[in-house]
Order: structure tokens, then sequence, then C-alpha cells
């Protein structure tokens, strides 16, 4: 059964030993519609969400969650919020040196709505139009001094083959036809050291969509019932053949996830020297964390 997490109204303390959540939501808090000219529209419940992503971290300081699941019904300001956390990652405190930005939705028109959220932000604000590059016609946004860019791409999973996002935005999963795009996006937030993906969605109708599938793992995860990864025997001999395989992983970070698993298999000396090498840093790989918002029962 889903509901709403008690943390998310009980005004509780959130952990945010390095300020990250503070400036999170204070970089939200700066932006304007370009509609209305006034504030962005933070309410008290997106704050406390907001400051759950960003503020907890790991013992080595990265962030704990790597992937967050909302549902929300319609009206609930879904893509309003997602378009303020894209900018945050593409001109704010989260963006990367030549970072990725994806903002994906099931269609070209869906995908223009998130777009148009974040173009707005700009248009609203001439201080944010000094440090950006808009190509409206390829739609796309760009840091000028850091080189991150946004881009909207829509559910045709050869255009986003070979994308290493440093955020993601899944808008609207429950309209998706299949799950190719979702798969390659999610699979290549593996490869940035501190990436974050977040899904926002209606439950949709059934349990025949995607976004039947994400929230049912999302739930069975957050309850326990299944990890990530799959079994522990699964994800030692993952880690092991990761490292053999991949000497990119050693660029992953330290894993704070607990000492690295033995492998179950016989490996030989030289992977004996790259996984001394790296030093358990393979389960980076692995997303280490969900939090999954829901507003309340499946249909």
């Amino acid at each position: 059964m889903a509901r709403r997490p008690d943390w998310l109204f009980d005004g509780s303390p959130i952990d945010d030993p390095l300020g990250h959540g503070e400036r999170a939501v204070q970089f939200l808090r700066g932006l304007r519609h370009a509609a209305t000219g006034g504030p962005f529209q933070l309410d008290p419940w997106m704050e406390r969400l907001v400051r759950m992503i960003y503020g907890p971290r790991w013992h080595d300081g990265t962030r704990r969650y790597r992937m967050v699941d909302i549902m929300l019904p319609r009206g609930s300001h879904k893509t309003g919020l997602g378009a303020g956390l894209s900018m945050l990652h593409t001109i704010g405190w989260e963006k990367l040196p030549l970072g990725q930005v994806a903002l994906a939705a099931c269609n070209r028109e869906q995908a223009r709505i998130a777009f148009n959220e974040c173009m707005g932000f700009v248009v609203a604000d001439p201080r944010l139009g000094r440090h950006v590059s808009i190509r409206d016609s390829r739609h796309e946004i760009t840091h000028r001094t850091a080189r991150s860019t946004l881009k909207a791409i829509s559910a045709d999973a050869a255009t986003a083959n070979g994308k290493t996002s440093s955020f993601v935005l899944f808008d609207e999963i429950h309209a998706w036809k299949d799950r190719r795009l979702y798969d390659t996006l999610r699979t290549g937030l593996n490869k940035v050291p501190g990436s974050l993906g977040i899904v926002i969605s209606q439950a949709g109708v059934g349990t025949k969509n995607l976004a039947a599938d994400v929230f049912g793992h999302a739930r069975r995860f957050s309850s326990g019932a299944c990890e990530a990864g799959g079994s522990k025997s699964r994800r030692r001999f993952a880690a092991a053949a990761w490292c053999a395989a991949s000497p990119r992983i050693k660029l992953l970070g330290p894993s704070s996830s607990g000492p690295r698993p033995r492998s179950p298999r016989p490996v030989d000396r030289r992977r004996r020297l790259v996984r001394r090498r790296v030093d358990g840093l393979a389960g980076r790989a692995d997303v280490r964390a969900h939090m999954v918002i829901s507003s309340g029962d499946p249909p």
C-alpha cells in the first residue's frame, strides 16, 4: 500500500551537514515565473522534499539519495518542481563542468512543456540571461562558463544512446509507450559520480505501463521487500566482473555502503590486482538508496 511519508509533513529535522539542502531551497526561491513575474511556488512539502534529497550525506560527503520516485496527481505542480531542479543542476549549485541535464518525456510536446518552464525562468530574470545561452530550436539551455547543458528529449531511445547525464528528470512516465528511453538514461546515470535521477509522474491506469513497474519496484525497495541490484550473490559476482571489465569504475569514488563483498568465484591474479586498486569502488555503480513519495494508494 502506498502512502505519504510522515517526514514530509511532520516538521521533523532533516539532516543537512554540508548545507546543500538549504542552498538548493534558496536557489529555487530565487527563480521567477515568466508568466506571472512572481517567485517560484515552493510549497512547504516541496521544500522538505528538496531538503531531503540534497541534505543527507554518507560519511564520505556524497549525497545519500541518487534516485527519487515521486507519484502525484494532476495539478500538483510536478513539472514546475522538476524544471526548477533541472535548472539547479544546469546553472545552480549542483551544476558540473560539461554536465548533461536531460528532461525526458513521452513525446516532443510533453518534453517542450518542461523545457518552456526552464526557459521561462531565464526570460523572467535578466541576471540569468547573462550567464546562459538558449537554442530554442534544439531545446537546449547552456551555461556559458561551465558549459553544462540542459536538453529536452522524447522517448526515442536511439537519440539517447551514449548519454552520461548528471541529472535526469523522467516526466510523466505513465504515458511512455515503452521503457527503452528510461533504461538508456537510467543506466547512463551510473557512469557519473553524484548523479541524480528524479521520476515525477501520475500513477496512470492499470498495471501495464512504465509507471506501474517503476513505482512498484520503488515501493518494494523502500519496504525492504527487495534489494537494489538483485541477490547478494549476484551483486558480489557483478562487482568482480565490473572491476575486471571496466577500468573506469575506479573513477566512481569510494563506496559508502559498507565493505567490499568478496567474489563467490575464483578470479585470476589480474582481476585481484584490479580489485585491490579500486578498493571496493564497484559498489557505487548501483543505486544505493531510493526515496519514494506517493500521494495515496495505487489504482
